[in-house]
């Protein structure tokens, strides 16, 4: 009897550590952060390092290491799990295309300006003098899979060949 007791319970520590939590990292191991961002503490979690269902439906690299109680919460209850993919604020290249750096018109704004790119986080009127000059918010949403590169380079916008100034 010793021995199946012994089995068993060896068994289910077995089946625990294959069953156990989703996410890479135990909480112990993630550095949190604080709750100084102004979403902190509405019961969703707003870190963009996080993943799933209890996540806010947008987030920006403003609220990384921001928003500790929630994330820590929903992490916990198996809501979020922490994401492996993780940014790289100083990235400067994506995937063989040169970032550049943020000298443009709308750096760090939230929107990619670089119409290199194409997809959710895009500026309304991407234009060519931004090429590599929108590192941040173009890295940013590359590296979370909102953007992607473009196939290819839409026309330089003109606004005011038709007006007779």
């Amino acid at each position: 009897m010793r021995h199946t007791t012994g089995l068993l319970s060896g068994l289910i520590g077995y089946a625990l550590i294959m069953v156990g939590p989703s996410y890479a990292q135990s909480p112990n191991e993630i550095n949190f952060g604080d709750d100084t961002s102004t979403w902190a503490n509405d019961g969703e979690c707003d870190d963009p390092r996080f993943e799933g269902e209890g996540m806010a439906a947008s987030t920006n690299r403003e609220d990384r290491l921001r928003d500790a109680t929630d994330c820590r919460t929903l992490l916990e209850d198996g809501k979020i799990t922490f994401s492996e993919t993780q940014y790289d604020p100083e990235m400067t290249v994506f995937e063989g295309v040169q970032l550049g750096d943020d000298s443009g018109r709308y750096p760090n704004d939230g929107e990619c300006d670089d119409p290199r790119f194409v997809g959710f986080g895009m500026s309304q009127s991407p234009d060519h003098p931004e090429i590599e000059k929108d590192r941040s918010d173009c890295s940013y949403g590359l590296q979370l899979g909102e953007l992607s590169i473009a196939d290819e380079l839409p026309p330089p916008l003109t606004l005011y060949d038709d007006i007779d100034f």
